[in-house]
């Protein structure tokens, strides 16, 4: 791709001097401060309340540590039998069992092991960022500490885990993924190793994103970075050299996470989630500002009203991408005092390559969120779409390029005053100022918060004291004399916490209402209750392999299945029939990773022996 002419440093910057590395972290640590400071009580209030949302998790990291007990960190939970008399749990988009949240939760309480993960997970955020902006696009120490700034305070990341959607946790490592696949500034080459370790770093940051069951969200990054990567080959070229990092990333992440996609296709073939309507905009112009809106200012509060064909209402945190206005004002700025330089180009070739290639991947969010009825039908008909209940996370694809774009274009803005040496530092903390300033005042509010951590951390507790998780002894329901009638939804799943399993669960794999669910004979009552030759709990296998273990989905135990039951109940595997292709994708996650890890180790091994062959030679 032709390149656009460039005033930024061609040497990548891959050794800081001491005093940029004492900068960016000074700057990281008090960021985070703030940001612990600010979102934290929003998070989990003094009487242990959250967001609705983290009903369906918190139980979840509960009931991986009860397996956790049992079994070992090397078993795979399969299933679980605390919600629903059982359901499939590995295969749960909401289960992220290969995570940090969920290993976490082996030490500490899942209300701390989520604190723990939203605060490392900004951090990640603002250095992968800053890595992104200084190593790739060769900008200096100021600009990047504004995008790696801008994209931790980013809105998508903060009110989506305010709300409860833990599985978009990883949607911090994007820049990690980007800055992988995106050669540094001044490369010309890259060897065997730098190529190996890229990829293996871009396709195990992929992995983490599937495993974690950011199945929506994925789709964006991978349009974002296909923008940033874009412009990194206007600037600097390289284009073919970056897609190929980005395939080889793309078939290792899949890979690495090809066992968690599998069993949850299963799942989905067999309850599929298409009975919800596509919403989006009717008309072109009420979707860019409400994009443009949410991006730089706030989310209008009328934001559902634009929207048509809707089968749930969508509130603030489905709508808010927000970057704050930074971005926009330094990248006018930077246009206004480029033009009025009145440049001499000696080719509009390439600024027009560029225009039309964002402009297409832009296209991308803005077409699938727009209605018209032939092209909703469509997308209905598609294979990921149609189990879908809406399409606006695909608008997270502008963060990341958006806070590219301002970084960018703050090296390139010219103040009156002072010398070179300090316009950059005061153009940094005027934009940092600024963009905190809208963030704290504008806010980000999950809502009202009323889901109940206090039994899940009180079992967490006894579990851990006495290393013993409880038994799954009945099936409760809010009005019956094995259930507490708080355990109404979104409490139903704490249940768990004192040994019952609930038949009203919070299980959106089954519809939000669980209009899918195959109630059949659950029954309010012990798990060992014998009729009609069947015990009282779901088979879960039936779930996911119904034609391998001969029943329907939904099926219960038989009688003469009691031993299987009771090692069920008791967060013990049972035997159950596993696919051959469920067993051949396991191994291909399995080898994928060793065979990762030690062409990782050769690649770094390798480049440490050359370095240190260059340092002696000099």
């Amino acid at each position: 791709m032709p390149q656009l002419e460039s005033n930024v440093t061609r040497t990548a910057p891959l050794a800081d001097s001491a005093r940029s590395w004492a900068i960016m972290l000074s700057v990281a640590v008090v960021l985070l401060g703030l940001y612990a400071w600010l979102y934290l009580p929003l998070l989990a209030d003094d009487r242990g309340l959250m967001a609705a949302d983290y009903a369906l998790f918190l139980p979840n990291f509960l009931a991986g540590y009860f397996w956790f007990l049992e079994n070992g960190p090397w078993a795979l939970p399969w299933f679980s039998p605390g919600e629903c008399g059982g359901v499939p749990f590995f295969a749960d988009p909401n289960v992220p069992w290969f995570s940090l949240p969920q290993f976490l939760s082996f030490l500490i309480t899942p209300v701390r092991a989520v604190k723990v993960t939203f605060l490392i997970f900004a951090v990640a955020g603002f250095l992968s960022a800053y890595g992104l902006v200084r190593v790739s696009f060769g900008g200096s120490v100021p600009a990047s500490l504004i995008g790696s700034t801008l994209f931790m305070f980013n809105g998508f990341y903060t009110l989506r885990m305010l709300v409860g959607h833990l599985s978009f946790h990883p949607f911090m490592l994007a820049p990690l993924f980007c800055l992988a696949v995106l050669p540094g500034a001044g490369t010309k080459n890259l060897d065997w190793a730098g190529s190996v370790l890229r990829i293996g770093v871009a396709g195990l940051v992929l992995a983490v994103m599937l495993q974690a069951g950011m199945v929506h969200v994925v789709p964006a990054v991978l349009v974002s970075t296909a923008m940033v990567a874009l412009a990194h080959a206007a600037m600097f070229g390289g284009w073919w050299r970056s897609v190929g990092l980005g395939c080889g990333a793309i078939g290792l992440g899949a890979m690495l996470a090809a066992g968690k996609m599998v069993a949850l296709a299963a799942w989905v073939g067999a309850f599929p989630r298409d009975n919800y309507r596509l919403p989006g905009y009717a008309n072109l112009v009420d979707e860019f500002l409400v994009i443009f809106r949410a991006l730089f200012f706030a989310v209008p509060d009328d934001a559902n009203s634009h929207l048509t064909n809707g089968t749930l209402f969508q509130g603030q945190h489905e709508f808010e991408i927000g970057v704050t206005m930074v971005p926009l004002l330094l990248s006018c700025i930077a246009v206004a005092q480029y033009l009025g330089a009145r440049p001499a180009l000696r080719s509009w070739r390439p600024v027009l390559l560029l225009a039309a290639g964002l402009s297409l991947l832009a296209a991308i969010p803005v077409a699938l969120n727009f209605y018209q009825s032939d092209w909703n039908a469509l997308l209905k008909t598609l294979p990921y779409f149609r189990n879908s209940s809406n399409l606006l996370r695909w608008n997270a694809a502008f963060i990341l390029p958006v806070i590219v774009a301002g970084a960018i274009a703050a090296d390139r803005i010219a103040l009156p005053w002072p010398g070179p040496a300090y316009r950059r530092s005061i153009v940094a903390a005027a934009a940092i100022v600024l963009a905190i300033v809208q963030v704290v005042v504008l806010g980000r509010d999950p809502g009202r918060l009323f889901y109940q951590s206090a039994p899940v951390v009180t079992a967490w507790a006894a579990a851990h004291r006495t290393l013993h998780p409880p038994a799954i002894t009945a099936i409760a329901v809010s009005d019956r004399e094995y259930a507490d009638r708080r355990w109404g939804n979104p409490n139903a799943n704490n249940a768990l916490t004192v040994g019952y399993s609930h038949r009203q669960c919070y299980q959106p794999m089954f519809g939000y209402s669980n209009e899918r669910f195959p109630l059949s004979n659950l029954t309010p009552s012990l798990v060992f209750r014998e009729a009609n030759g069947l015990l009282n709990m779901k088979n879960p296998a039936c779930y996911l392999f119904s034609r391998e273990n001969h029943c329907l989905p939904g099926a219960m135990f038989e009688i003469e299945e009691r031993p299987a039951l009771e090692a069920f109940v008791t967060w013990k595997p049972f035997p159950f029939v596993l696919p051959d292709y469920m067993t051949a994708v396991l191994w291909v996650n399995q080898i994928a990773l060793l065979a990762t890890m030690i062409t990782m180790f050769a690649a770094v091994w390798s480049l440490a022996r050359r370095s240190g062959e260059r340092q002696q030679r000099q």
